[in-house]
C-alpha cells in the first residue's frame, strides 16, 4: 500500500533491527564474558543447575585440604616410627651386648648409658604433636573426605599403652640392661615393642594409602564436575563468533534497509508535484 500517513515497512525493519541488535548485544556480552548464561533468563533451568554444582564443585574444593592435612599427619606419624624403629633396633643390640657373661661391668655401664638416652628419645616421640593434635593417642581421628561430610577414621596408635600386648611403654619406662638378667628380660621387651610397633606401621600405612586413593576420586569427581558446568555455563567461542558475525551482517542490513523504508514516502510526495 502506498501511504504517507503510516510507514509499515519502516516500522517492521526498525523492529527487526531492535530484534537483531539485542542478540548482537547478548552475543557481545558472550563472547567478552566467556559466558553462555550472562543472566538467569538466559537458561533459567541451566542456571539453577549450574549453581548446585558450583556448591558441589566447592565441597569437593574443601574436603581436598582435609586430606592433604591428614596425609600429613599419617606422614609425619610414620617418619617418627622410622626414627623409633632406628632406636629400638639399637636398644636390641644394646641389650644383646650387655646379656653377654664376657660383658664387664664398665662395659655395661657405658651401653646403659646410651640405652637410657634411647629409652628417653623413645618416650619423647610419644608426646609429639601435630598442629596441637597428638600425634600418638588411643583416640581415633575422623577425616571430613567427601562434599556430603562423610568421613574416614584413622585408628589411634596408643603409644602409651603400658599393656605388654599393646604400645611402646615397656620399652621406656620398666627396662634396664644394667646386669646381664635385667637385659635378658630388656630384650624381650624391646623385641614386644618392635612388634607393636611394626603394627602401627600398618595402620599407617594403610591410612596413607585410602587417603591417597580418595584425593584421587575427588579429583576426578571435581574434574568431571567442572566439565559438566563447563557446558551449562560456558559458551562455544568458535560458535559465538559465527554467530556474532551472522548478526552484525543482519544489523547491517537491517539499517540499510531501514534507510530505505524511510526514503520510501519520499518518493510518494513527487507524485504530488503537480506543475512544478
Amino acid at each position: 500500500v502506498n501511504t504517507i500517513g503510516t510507514n509499515i515497512t519502516a516500522e517492521r525493519a526498525a523492529r527487526i533491527l531492535t530484534d537483531t541488535t539485542f542478540l548482537l548485544q547478548k552475543s557481545l556480552l558472550r563472547l567478552s564474558s566467556g559466558l553462555r548464561i550472562t543472566s538467569a533468563g538466559d537458561d533459567p533451568g541451566g542456571a539453577a543447575r549450574a549453581i548446585t554444582l558450583e556448591n558441589n564443585i566447592a565441597r569437593i574444593g574443601a574436603a581436598q585440604p582435609n586430606i592433604t592435612n591428614a596425609t600429613s599427619f599419617s606422614e609425619t606419624q610414620s617418619g617418627f616410627i622410622d626414627d623409633v624403629q632406628t632406636a629400638l633396633d639399637r636398644m636390641g643390640e644394646l641389650a644383646v651386648l650387655s646379656a653377654d657373661g664376657l660383658t664387664t661391668a664398665t662395659q655395661r655401664s657405658d651401653y646403659q648409658i646410651e640405652f637410657t638416652q634411647l629409652q628417653s628419645y623413645v618416650s619423647d616421640v610419644g608426646t609429639k604433636t601435630f598442629n596441637s593434635i597428638a600425634l600418638f593417642s588411643a583416640t581415633n581421628l575422623g577425616v571430613t573426605i567427601d562434599a556430603d561430610g562423610g568421613q574416614f577414621t584413622m585408628n589411634g596408635l596408643d603409644y602409651q599403652n603400658n599393656l605388654v600386648s599393646g604400645g611402646l611403654f615397656e620399652a621406656y619406662a620398666t627396662i634396664s640392661i644394667a646386669t646381664s638378667v635385667l637385659a635378658g628380660t630388656a630384650l624381650g621387651s624391646v623385641s614386644l615393642a618392635v612388634d607393636n610397633l611394626s603394627f602401627f606401621k600398618s595402620q599407617v600405612g594403610a591410612s596413607l594409602e585410602r587417603l591417597d586413593l580418595t584425593s584421587q576420586d575427588l579429583s576426578v569427581l571435581s574434574g568431571n564436575l567442572d566439565s559438566v558446568k563447563s557446558l551449562i555455563t560456558d559458551t562455544d567461542i568458535a560458535t559465538e563468533a559465527v554467530e556474532y558475525s551472522r548478526l552484525q551482517l543482519l544489523a547491517d542490513s537491517a539499517t540499510a534497509m531501514l534507510i530505505q523504508a524511510n526514503a520510501q514516502p519520499r518518493s510518494l510526495l513527487e507524485l504530488l508535484d503537480f506543475g512544478n
